[in-house]
């Protein structure tokens, strides 16, 4: 009976992978596919998103990303629980999604989950999926952001997501109901703090990529910015031109496919110089005389 139970417990180990567990070789092994791993992300990057690639401070910023889920993993499973639906993905995938794009964001969520889920700690194809769907449904949540409370939502999303991993990888292996229970619990724990932490980390990100993101475009869209308040007050011709442009470029942008939130920032603010002297500008010069009258030729 005991040998028995010493041939199912090697059975069980060669399937997780931990044969060579403590071996040099079988060590180097596991590096190498981890490296191979993440080189898809790159190589993704370098043919698809050369622009990102070539930008030593978004790669810097995607590289800290990816080692913050890491040792958020380990962190997890040696202190708090092995369950692969506690695997930080989420962050990094919101994080990357409003910071880079979605695409971006899905691929390295993909490459994280394959990089995790199938170590041998996690034992098995059952962890690949929660960790797969759980990072997939954080980029889909936050697809387009306008609002950071928007971020509360892609939560919601990513919680749906381990609630079905849940079912369906219970019902397959015969959970009980406490047992389906629990790991949807995690996984909703999961998602609402890699929706806070994405909230408190996403100025830091920002600010080292040097990426403007759309929260950032909204925030310059408010007309309480001293700019824009200066532009209203001090030369109103010239601030209505900007709406009525930003306007008009905004609705050509969003026909083509462009940014018209970008198009409309850069239209309120394209004629600030105007401020140094507003009446030189027809706009702003109404019933008034005209500056340029008094001028030599």
């Amino acid at each position: 009976d005991i040998r028995d139970r010493l041939v199912a417990l090697r059975a069980e180990l060669l399937r997780r992978g931990e044969r060579t567990a403590g071996d040099v070789w079988g060590t180097l092994g596991q590096i190498l596919a981890n490296a191979a791993m993440l080189s898809v992300f790159w190589l993704f990057l370098l043919l698809y998103r050369r622009v990102v690639y070539d930008d030593l401070r978004r790669m810097a910023s995607l590289s800290a990303a990816f080692g913050i889920v890491i040792v958020g993993a380990f962190i997890m499973w040696r202190f708090i629980n092995q369950g692969p639906e506690l695997i930080p993905i989420p962050f990094a995938a919101m994080l990357l999604t409003v910071l880079i794009s979605g695409r971006v964001a899905m691929v390295g969520a993909m490459v994280l989950a394959v990089l995790l889920g199938t170590q041998a700690a996690y034992g098995g194809q059952d962890a690949l999926y929660i960790a797969l769907l759980g990072g997939v449904a954080a980029t889909l949540g936050v697809r387009t952001i306008r609002r950071r409370s928007q971020l509360l939502v892609a939560s919601g999303v990513v919680a749906a997501a381990f609630a079905l991993a849940a079912l369906t990888v219970g019902l397959r292996n015969g959970w009980g109901v406490g047992q389906m229970g629990v790991t949807t619990l995690r996984g909703l724990a999961n998602a609402l703090v890699s929706g806070a932490i994405v909230t408190i980390a996403l100025p830091v990100f920002e600010a080292a990529a040097q990426v403007t993101t759309d929260l950032t475009l909204l925030e310059l869209s408010d007309p309480n910015q001293p700019l824009l308040r200066r532009l209203a007050t001090e030369a109103p011709g010239t601030y209505a031109h900007s709406i009525a442009m930003a306007n008009l470029c905004e609705a050509a942008c969003n026909a083509i496919g462009a940014s018209g939130l970008l198009a409309r920032v850069g239209c309120y603010y394209h004629d600030i110089g105007k401020l140094r002297r507003p009446q030189f500008f027809v706009e702003n010069q109404g019933h008034g005389a005209n500056p340029h009258a008094q001028l030599k030729p």
